[in-house]
């Protein structure tokens, strides 16, 4: 780190050395002449070796990048370019530059961003693999507590559930970013708790639709946004890689407690089961709060004020947003249809299987592991090619997939085959919209940012199934003509990321 600020004395020993050697090669035409105190600051180079803090006299030592204001950063970048042999290159300069290394290390989280992260993926597990589990729950009401609701109808309530998690998404953040991410990760475990408890006591398919409909999803809006950004606060070269990881727990979570739902669920019934699920989420819950550490802190007590905006200044001007938005907005109606028709559309084309059994349910299965796992590959990816370059692609990969593979897979393996490469690589867009935001407008008021990316999507999540199925009807249970349809959706969706892409980033290969 740079030195203390030198004193007068000091530089008065300094200048009489100077004046000391020149005069072995003769008097100085001028003799120096020690610069009186009162003119120090004004006598380029500047006297000070160190910057010093703005709030005080005291020098500034072993302060994180994070924790000084851009001015006092470069002041104490140029203060160091005045010590003696300085070039003002930090990368010149022998003996290594502290100043590279803490930001460094602010960039690249280390072993306790890895740690963040694990909890971030446990808290995706619990809370968005909750739609996977929905199926499972969904598949048992209708033979035993509602036999005469039609599954069109009860799939609806994870729809609201997941429309209203979309819209709430954007208050979630806002509120993160106001407030504090653990106090508000915390609000969200414990009423997700209490909601899914008393949703095992209902018995009315309205109340069914309030609480683990419209109750659910409004909690889960409270943490998604946040444990979504988490992850790009202690990572920039590993971002993608980082929050790939942490979403991927929506998928591998979700297969895991489906796979569990369906064992307990013919044994302990509906409810005795939905308490046991809940218990189990809110212990996972708490342990993974416990992992979690926030990287930009709110302000404290007498600290400065958050901005009233919250938000990058003119962001609202910048069409780069508006082209993140509408991707996500209309790249998501595409993206569902497969999720809910893939069973009905295993059943019709394997007659020979039992539709009772667990065999025709596989392909769905597997597509839970396989979002999470593709989640993670789309993460290397966004590290590698960039992350808004990445969310194209998934967009565009799914797209293609159900319009060139989806209409000839007519037996198990091909359907079991498409299942898996659909959600492997077509199902990142999730995990890639913190990236992707952070990337294109910078990690203040990230939150919200991601917030509003989750809201752009709740159009599509709650209205995009009945869309395909709209058209499944109106063409006579014609599955190819749902695959051309939504994978269209999907590669215009992706089409519209371009401007974003190249606005910030003209050349056509570019890593951005």
């Amino acid at each position: 780190m740079p030195a203390p600020l030198a004193s007068s004395a000091g530089i008065g020993t300094q200048v009489g050395a100077a004046a000391s050697r020149t005069s072995k090669l003769g008097p100085p035409p001028v003799p120096p002449s020690r610069p009186r105190r009162s003119t120090v600051t004004t006598v380029p180079p500047p006297p000070t070796n160190t910057a010093t803090n703005m709030q005080g006299s005291q020098p500034l030592t072993a302060v994180r990048s994070s924790e000084i204001s851009p001015a006092e950063g470069l002041i104490a970048l140029a203060s160091r370019s005045h010590r003696p042999g300085a070039t003002g290159d930090p990368e010149k300069e022998g003996g290594g530059d502290e100043l590279l290394q803490e930001e460094e290390e602010e960039e690249e989280g280390g072993w306790r961003g890895w740690v963040v992260v694990m909890g971030c993926f446990t808290l995706a597990g619990c809370q968005m693999g909750y739609g996977t589990c929905w199926g499972v729950m969904m598949q048992n009401l209708s033979t035993t507590k509602y036999k005469t609701t039609p599954l069109s109808t009860l799939s609806l309530v994870a729809g609201l559930c997941n429309f209203m998690a979309s819209i709430g998404s954007f208050v979630g953040g806002r509120l993160g970013d106001r407030y504090g991410y653990k106090k508000m990760i915390v609000v969200n475990i414990i009423s997700c708790y209490l909601v899914l408890i008393i949703s095992a006591f209902v018995n009315s398919l309205a109340l069914l639709f309030f609480f683990q409909g419209a109750c659910l999803g409004a909690t889960f809006a409270l943490g998604w946004p946040l444990f979504m950004a988490l992850p790009a606060q202690w990572f920039k070269k590993k971002r993608g890689l980082a929050t790939g990881v942490a979403v991927s727990g929506s998928g591998i979570g979700g297969g895991m407690s489906s796979l569990i739902l369906r064992a307990i669920l013919p044994k302990l019934g509906f409810r005795k089961a939905l308490l046991v699920y809940a218990s189990i989420n809110f212990v996972f819950s708490c342990i993974a709060w416990t992992l979690l550490k926030v990287r930009i802190l709110p302000p404290s007590a007498g600290g400065p004020k958050v901005q009233k905006n919250w938000l990058p200044k003119g962001i609202f001007r910048d069409g780069a947003l508006w082209s993140l938005l509408g991707c996500l907005f209309v790249g998501t109606f595409g993206f569902l249809s497969p999720l809910y028709l893939i069973t009905p559309y295993t059943i019709k084309m394997c007659p020979q299987l039992d539709p009772n059994s667990l065999t025709p349910a596989v392909p769905i299965i597997l597509m839970g592991f396989a979002m999470g796992f593709g989640r993670i590959l789309s993460g290397v990816m966004a590290d590698k090619l960039g992350p808004v370059n990445s969310l194209f692609w998934t967009y565009f990969s799914g797209g293609l997939l159900q319009v060139v593979f989806w209409p000839w897979a007519k037996n198990f393996g091909s359907i079991t085959a498409f299942a898996f490469l659909y959600m492997f690589f077509g199902s990142s867009f999730l995990s890639l919209m913190p990236v992707a935001a952070a990337k294109l407008f910078g990690l203040q008021g990230l939150a919200t940012i991601t917030g509003m990316a989750v809201l752009s999507n709740a159009p599509g999540q709650f209205l995009g199934g009945w869309v395909e199925g709209m058209v499944l009807e109106k063409t006579g249970g014609s599955y190819p003509s749902v695959a051309w349809v939504s994978g269209g959706i999907m590669i215009a969706g992706s089409l519209i990321m371009l401007y974003a892409r190249f606005q910030r980033a003209p050349r056509l290969f570019a890593r951005y």
